[in-house]
């Protein structure tokens, strides 16, 4: 499927930058998975950023890159071999066969509509990277494409343990990139899609993607990862992801999205936890840890509560 949706792209009267974009993805995805992988790691993220630079204004270039990759990773299919896994995989396949289910459910109901399910798998078809669809497949294949990057990577960790610095490399310099851009739209530079809607907005500031909650999240899990990598180095090693950690805090902050604040300062609060107990007895540790969720978890429902007094 991967590859059906990617080769039309590529052979057709798409613009020359995007294509070469794509081809250049499948190409170092296929001579060299684990390489691909990090190209992906640092253009997906930026899709929605550089998208008018290469002509693809109105095409999810972003999730065509994810697909050049997998198309590229499964066609190489290098052997696998012993390393870390994920827990309990059977949750992937079942969640992955809800997913096929609910599409094919919609798509069952939408035959009742005369023409409606023809002209869909027609635009699906021949223009997927363009359109919207009726029965949840687009949304759907996004979130299959996640679980296959999340194959995609273990897979090739078992092969490339290298990655585990190459990788986080990758993310936190395209997160460096998307702050930065959050960073100069608040100052006034930006596409003029962006400026108009941060003017919409106000407030909240997102450079690289138009949902500022998704720029949160995105830009929280990205701090996490950043400050972990600092508390396994040493020497000016730290000192890059110390700063790579606070560039997109910036960002974090100027997303003002208020759960991905909450979330990365419980994580950074249970994690700080952690390392210092880690001389503790496992029922001092267990007792600590359950007492920062407690507390944690009571200053959540405290603000809920406070937002919900705000609206009334």
């Amino acid at each position: 499927i991967p590859l059906w949706i990617t080769t039309p792209v590529l052979i057709a009267n798409v613009d020359r930058r995007t294509t070469g974009t794509l081809a250049r993805v499948l190409g170092r995805s296929l001579a060299a998975p684990a390489r691909g992988l990090l190209l992906t790691a640092v253009l997906a993220p930026l899709g929605h950023l550089f998208a008018p630079l290469i002509g693809a204004t109105n095409f999810r270039i972003s999730e065509a890159i994810v697909l050049a990759f997998l198309v590229g990773w499964l066609l190489r299919a290098l052997p696998d071999r012993r390393g870390p896994g994920v827990p309990a995989p059977f949750a992937g396949w079942l969640f992955a066969a809800t997913i096929t289910a609910s599409i094919v459910g919609l798509a069952w109901q939408l035959r009742g509509y005369s023409g409606e399910l023809s002209s869909t798998i027609d635009q699906l078809a021949h223009a997927y990277y363009f359109v919207g669809d009726r029965i949840g497949f687009i949304d759907g294949a996004r979130l299959l494409e996640g679980l296959g990057l999340v194959a995609a990577t273990v897979m090739l960790f078992r092969r490339h343990p290298a990655l585990a610095v190459t990788l986080p490399q990758a993310l936190t310099a395209s997160a460096s990139v998307a702050a930065l851009s959050s960073v100069l739209l608040w100052r006034g530079v930006g596409s003029a899609t962006a400026l108009e809607r941060f003017g919409r907005i106000g407030y909240r500031v997102s450079g690289h993607v138009a949902d500022v909650n998704a720029a949160g999240s995105y830009f929280a899990m990205i701090v996490c990862l950043a400050l972990g990598m600092a508390m396994r180095d040493r020497g000016y090693r730290r000192v890059m992801w110390l700063s790579v950690a606070g560039a997109t805090g910036v960002g974090l902050w100027l997303s003002e999205s208020r759960s991905a604040l909450a979330a990365a300062g419980a994580i950074m609060v249970i994690a700080a936890t952690w390392t210092t107990t880690s001389r503790f007895s496992v029922r001092a540790r267990a007792a600590t840890l359950a007492a920062i969720m407690i507390a944690v978890l009571g200053a959540g429902a405290v603000r809920v509560r406070l937002l919900d007094a705000d609206q009334t």
